[in-house]
This record gives C-alpha cells, structure tokens and sequence, in this order.
C-alpha cells in the first residue's frame, strides 16, 4: 500500500479539480489511494472514484483487510466507492458508512449483432477466459468424456487466453479430447480481439463456467458471466458464486451444480 502511494505521488499531479478513476482494485490499492489523499493538502486532494471489482472477500479476515481504507474514504466528500457487483456494493457500504452504489461491467453497445441461432451438429457448449489455477478447469476434460461416453449429441467450443502456464498440464487432457473427438472437441489457446470474441460467445447453446465458488464468490464478478447473459446465453456454472448471486433470479435457463465435479458437470 505504501509503495502504491509512493507511485501515486510520483506520477499524478494532483489538484482540486483532478478526478481519478481506477477500479478492479484490491485492498493494498485501496489503501495505497487513502494513504496517498491522506498525505496530500486538502487543497490539493483529487476527487477519487474507485470502482472496486476484484479482490473483495466477504469474511472476517476480508473486511479487515478493507475496513481501514473503507473508513477513510467513507469520511471525506471526495471519494467515492464504487461496487462491481450487488454484493460488493452492499459490502462497501457497511465497511464505508456510506451508500456505494453498484457500476456495472460494461457492455458493448451492438450486442444483437452477435446472437446465433443453434448450428447444425445439436447443441455447442463453450467455455472461455483467463486460464488461471484455482478456476477448476480441470475438470472439464473428465466431464467432456463422461457426455461423450455417454451419447451425449453436443460439441464443446474451449477458448482460454494462457494467463498461466503452471496450469498447461492439468489442460493436457483437454488437448488429448481434441484429437480423439476433432468434429466434437475444439480447444483453442490464443488471445481473441473483442468481435471475435463475441461472435464466439453469441453462437453458444450454454456457456460453461466451472469455477469453484470460493474462487468466484458472490462478492467477485465475471465480465464473461455478464457478456453471456446479455446476449442470451445460459450459464452452467457453481451454486453460491456470483453468476448463481446476480443471474439465478433471471430464470434464463441457467443451472447451478451443487458441486463442482466431472460427474455433476
């Protein structure tokens, strides 16, 4: 937090008039931003709007690690916080003393452009994101070759962006499915520019999320759970999380397992 302040001191210039926007921010950046207007003059001190997305826990040790930033910035006129989910809002507010409102994940504004019709071959399942540890993806592969085993008509569409290279073995298995099943199992491991990544997204019949709650909790939000719902695309994700929190109550066709294995998937 201190480092983070020192950076901010060394490149904002700033003034009353100065407004700055951050957001996905995680307690060291909170708490860098309320060390920094601390140490400025109140002549000096920026209007701050902080949209906080990532890193927010609702537990005990969690909200001890926002509390201290939260009443800072809770007590000056100056900032404000901002939630990119309903729960996080709610958080926010309690820690803060101070009604934070919800900002939502932005959305493009063409996204009929991008809704699909079923294609041929029975239904398309996809899954996309950061390939990241903790995010469950393993058991993709199992699950895949239980519904394949099992008679199941649908293909599977796996998008990941390699964010994380010590999960490359555990995606082996996924790889192995693609060769075995070419017309049934497509795995790509590249970045996509947004439009492809949308008309991509737009041609699923459901978008699987595996995550395991804990790692993607009601207090965390997904931009892909977002961008999939906008446009029309059920979840198969993990009860408990956000996407059962914020997307559960749209009866849109979601379902939520009970637990995140290969034989509830």
């Amino acid at each position: 937090a201190e480092d983070f302040a020192a950076e901010l001191h060394a490149h904002i210039e700033a003034g009353a008039d100065t407004l700055v926007f951050a957001h996905t921010l995680n307690p060291d950046a909170l708490r860098g931003f309320a060390l920094w207007q601390a140490d400025l003059p109140e002549s000096r001190r920026p209007r701050l709007a902080l949209n906080v997305m990532l890193g927010v826990v609702d537990s005990a040790a969690g909200r001890e690690s926002l509390a201290p930033a939260c009443a800072v910035l809770g007590q000056t006129e100056r900032a404000r916080l901002l939630g990119g989910s309903k729960a996080t809002a709610r958080l926010l507010s309690g820690l803060s003393g101070r009604a934070c409102a919800m900002l939502p994940t932005p959305l493009p504004k063409n996204l009929e452009k991008f809704r699909a019709e079923d294609g041929p071959g029975g239904p398309l399942f996809g899954t996309a994101g950061d390939a990241r540890m903790g995010k469950n993806l393993h058991i993709l592969a199992p699950a895949i070759l239980r519904y394949l085993a099992g008679g199941g008509a649908g293909r599977f569409h796996i998008h990941l962006t390699p964010t994380d290279e010590a999960l490359i073995p555990a995606l082996l298995p996924l790889h192995d499915l693609s060769r075995e099943y070419p017309e049934r199992v497509i795995l790509e491991w590249k970045y996509l520019g947004e439009e492809e990544y949308l008309t991509r997204l737009g041609g699923f019949t459901a978008f699987i999320i595996p995550y395991r709650a804990e790692e993607y909790h009601a207090c965390r939000p997904s931009g892909l759970v977002v961008e999939a719902t906008a446009l029309g695309v059920p979840l198969v994700a993990c009860a408990g999380g956000f996407a059962e929190d914020e997307i559960a109550s749209l009866n849109n066709g979601s379902f939520f397992m009970a637990k995140a294995d290969p034989k509830e998937l």
